[in-house]
C-alpha cells in the first residue's frame, strides 16, 4: 500500500484538513495516512476527521457544505508542553548561528550568471528570449 502523504508533517496536515474539510476523498486519504501515525496530535486529528466523515457520509456526501465551516479539531487536548516552534517562527539571537545560516544560504543559492531563475541575459540578440516592458505581471501571467 502506497502512502502519498507519508513525508508531510502534521501541520501540514492538519492544514490539509482545514482546506478539505468538505470532501470524502480527500479526507479518507487523510484518514489512511493517519492512521499510521501514533502521535497524540496525528490520534486527535484522526478522531476529528473520523467524525466529519461520519457526519458528512449522514448527511450526504460532498453536496452539502453547510458543516463545511466548523473546523476545529482538538490537536492539543492531551499535547505537553514541549511543542517546537516552528521553523518561521523560529529567531536566531545568537549572532555566530545568525551568520552561519546567513552564509550557508548565500552559498545554497547560486547567483552567477549559470543560474537561470537568477540571471537572464537581457541583450540576448537571439529568439529564445521574448522582452515584455510596461507590461503589469499579473496580465502577461494570464496570457
Amino acid at each position: 500500500m502506497t502512502r502519498p502523504l507519508f513525508q508531510e508533517s502534521i501541520a501540514q496536515l492538519t492544514a490539509r484538513a482545514e482546506r478539505n474539510w468538505s470532501s470524502i476523498a480527500e479526507l479518507e486519504l487523510l484518514r489512511s495516512e493517519l492512521v499510521h501515525r501514533s502521535t497524540q496530535t496525528a490520534r486527535n486529528l484522526r478522531t476529528s476527521v473520523e467524525q466529519r466523515l461520519a457526519a458528512l457520509k449522514s448527511v450526504g456526501g460532498e453536496d452539502d457544505l453547510a458543516l463545511a465551516d466548523d473546523f476545529e479539531p482538538d490537536l492539543e487536548s492531551d499535547m505537553d508542553d514541549q511543542t517546537a516552534p516552528r521553523p518561521e517562527e523560529q529567531v536566531f539571537t545568537n549572532p555566530a548561528l545568525r551568520k552561519l545560516f546567513e552564509e550557508t544560504r548565500r552559498r545554497l543559492v547560486e547567483t552567477g550568471t549559470r543560474n537561470r531563475l537568477v540571471h537572464v541575459n537581457r541583450a540576448n540578440s537571439r529568439g529564445n528570449v521574448l522582452g515584455i516592458v510596461n507590461e503589469r505581471s499579473d496580465d502577461v501571467y494570464g496570457i
